[in-house]
């Protein structure tokens, strides 16, 4: 038993072991019982909750993009005035004509009047705004990407922990099978004189703690495809067969990173940043029109109602910056560099984690040489202890300790040849390469 739970918490880390023992609960549904590693890329991706951003992320962009269309329309805007005057302009004060009275404009004035403003020119402002928009939400779809990336590290570590958890099953089986038969040879022995009871005890205690690694395998088993089950969003049979990958891996070959792409996109976001600052030194030019009615109308002599109109253009062209414009790409260059500075620190940390990965890759296969000579030989020293117990020549002790250590070497096999499967897709993982599954 402490062999197992080693050997468990080797492939499953402590902490990610507690949640998945949280999430145990009986099957009682039947559900896929058979499962590949691609599926499960594919289906946790596909049912993981931030996914969902995506389709916000697009939507948001479209509304904002929409949004800033609205500008190259005309704006109407509706305006009304009531004011009085506690003193008006008196021209027979000013310029007093004998026997002649200018008429003054009244005190009380009000006005009604629809305007329309209508862009001639910005400068390429609006269409600077949109292309912002929408390399900000690239920004936002790529982090997403990496987000999404990481669910591939955690399903590798579930899938292979599941792997080696059922290969050990169909090995106790066979382990315990063995063992019933010295059992039943035992009882023989002690029958007719030839071996103790206490002699035959040891071996049906080595049977029942044989069944309690069986009993808690199981139960790790359960567990871990109880967390699967809730990555996947589906049910999975309690005897689900997963189909274990192969892989043709090679160290050479580019880095697909998702991260890549997203500093590049927050790059591109800031050249798009500089070059909206540019674009608002440039001037405006609109087209505008008013049509009102009020009291006085454009002749403020008229004391009166009167309809009136205004046609125009007008260009309004802040070119007085006092630099804040050269500060600005200051600081968006600065941002510039912060970004490269985290691609090359992303970059060495990746490239420091390939380097290790290889070295596990290569490690368990120089391990893994050296598995099957040992086991041969753990097999020939029980197969002799096996008959030397046959013959009464040694204790069932003896012959437990050896058999213990033949099961332990092909234990420590199954755990090479998932380890260094495991090391290969975690390296490919890492790189960032499509991993496909083979039958």
């Amino acid at each position: 038993m402490d062999i197992m739970s080693f050997r468990f918490h080797r492939i499953v880390k402590p902490g990610l072991f507690l949640i998945i023992l949280t999430f145990v609960q009986v099957v009682g549904a039947q559900g896929l019982d058979t499962l590949n590693l691609e599926f499960c890329y594919k289906r946790a991706e596909e049912v993981y909750p931030l996914r969902k951003d995506r389709a916000l992320i697009k939507q948001s962009v479209e509304i904002r993009v929409e949004s800033l269309k609205k500008g190259y329309l005309p704006q109407l805007e509706l305006s009304g005035d009531m004011k009085y005057l506690s003193e008006v302009i008196n021209m027979n004060k000013i310029l007093p004509l004998p026997g002649y009275e200018i008429p003054s404009p009244p005190n009380d004035n009000y006005r009604i009047s629809l305007a329309l403003n209508q862009i001639l020119y910005d400068g390429g402002m609006i269409r600077s705004k949109q292309n912002l928009e929408i390399i900000a939400s690239q920004v936002d779809d790529k982090s997403l990407d990496v987000e999404l990336y990481k669910i591939k590290e955690i399903i590798n570590t579930l899938y292979f922990s599941i792997l080696f958890l059922q290969v050990n099953d169909s090995l106790f089986y066979l382990s315990a099978k063995e063992l019933d038969v010295k059992l039943k040879q035992a009882e023989a022995a002690v029958s007719n004189g030839a071996m103790l009871s206490s002699d035959k005890d040891v071996l049906k205690v080595e049977k029942i703690n044989l069944d309690q690694q069986v009993l808690e395998n199981k139960h790790n088993q359960l567990a871990v495809i109880a967390a699967l089950e809730i990555y996947l969003d589906t049910v999975l049979s309690p005897e689900v067969a997963l189909i274990t990958p192969v892989v043709d891996l090679t160290f050479e070959g580019p880095v697909n990173r998702p991260e890549y792409a997203m500093f590049d996109a927050q790059k591109q976001k800031l050249e798009l940043s500089k070059h909206l600052s540019m674009v608002r030194r440039r001037p405006v030019i609109m087209g505008y029109g008013e049509a009102g009615y009020g009291q006085p109308g454009l002749n403020p002599v008229n004391d009166g109602f009167a309809p009136f109109y205004i046609v125009g253009l007008k260009m309004k062209w802040n070119f007085l910056h006092w630099n804040n414009t050269k500060r600005e790409n200051e600081i968006l260059t600065i941002q510039q560099v912060k970004i490269e500075n985290q691609r090359e620190t992303f970059n060495k940390n990746l490239n420091m984690g390939l380097v290790k990965a290889k070295e596990g890759v290569l490690k368990m296969q120089e391990v893994l040489q050296k598995d099957d000579e040992i086991i041969e030989l753990r097999k020939r020293i029980m197969l002799s202890s096996a008959s030397k117990l046959d013959n009464g020549i040694i204790q069932p002790s003896d012959y437990i300790r050896d058999f213990n250590k033949y099961l332990l070497s092909q234990v420590e096999q199954n755990l090479h040849q998932l380890l260094l499967l495991q090391a290969k897709f975690d390296y490919l993982t890492l790189k960032g390469n499509t991993i496909g599954n083979k039958k």
